[in-house]
This record gives structure tokens, C-alpha cells and sequence, in this order.
């Protein structure tokens, strides 16, 4: 898998875990990285709901949810359906960088659960040994 690949997967992961974007956001947003060349995208609204299977008024709705948080800037040709987004990479750094914090406190509590675990599992197996009667031989 080639590294642009790589970060496009880490970004869609990313993605997928950022709370901020409803699920019809992230959807959307994962299908103008796919349609983007040099972080511009040249389509129109139809074609946008038909790739992402979301509502025409849905995907106007969550357009104007990326634009309002700086992901991407909408950009209207006047007279023409066709429409141009700028993709905002700072953003997606910024995505990036939430999701790899959020993976390392979740990692952290779940060392800490275990540890937990671990510790409760000694000390009720060693109360156990210490009631159980001896057996006689």
C-alpha cells in the first residue's frame, strides 16, 4: 500500500471518529476527498447525492456544516449547477490530530482496566486460597 494510501485510510479512520460531523457529514466529506484533485472539487449537488446516497437537501445542509468548520470552502459558479470546493488540508491535520488523541487515552484506560482487572482477579484468588478447606489425604 503506497503512504498516500496509507494516510488516506488513517484520514477516512479519522474521520469516521471525529463526533463533531454527523454521520451524513462524514460521509460526505469521505466522498469529496475521493472526487478531489489538488483539494478542488468540481461537481454539482445531483452527482454528490448520488455517490454519497444522502438527500439533495441533506447534502446542502451538510455543506454548509464543513464550510461553517473550515473544511472545505464552496466556491458557486453564478448561472451553472456546477459547483467547485476548496478542501481545507489544515483541518484535516487538525482531524488527524484529535483522533490520535482520543486512540491514546482510550489505549491508557484500557492498560488501566486491565491493570484493574489484573489486581482484583490476585487478590480474589488469593482470598479464595486462603478460605478453601484443605482437602484430606
Amino acid at each position: 500500500m503506497t503512504n498516500s494510501l496509507q494516510n488516506k485510510t488513517l484520514l477516512f479512520e479519522a474521520i469516521d471518529n471525529y463526533a463533531l460531523f454527523p454521520k451524513t457529514g462524514r460521509l460526505l466529506l469521505k466522498v469529496l476527498i475521493n472526487l478531489a484533485v489538488d483539494n478542488t472539487v468540481i461537481t454539482n449537488i445531483t452527482e454528490l447525492s448520488k455517490l454519497s446516497k444522502i438527500s439533495r437537501p441533506s447534502v446542502y445542509a451538510n455543506l454548509k456544516r464543513l464550510e461553517a468548520n473550515g473544511v472545505i470552502e464552496c466556491q458557486k459558479n453564478e448561472g451553472s449547477r456546477i459547483s467547485s470546493f476548496l478542501l481545507k488540508p489544515k483541518k484535516f491535520n487538525d482531524i488527524l490530530i484529535h483522533h490520535q488523541v482520543r486512540k491514546d487515552i482510550l489505549q491508557s484506560w484500557i492498560k488501566r482496566l486491565t491493570l484493574i482487572s489484573l489486581s482484583f482477579r490476585l487478590i480474589f484468588n488469593n482470598r479464595w486460597r486462603k478460605k478453601r478447606p484443605k482437602l484430606l489425604t
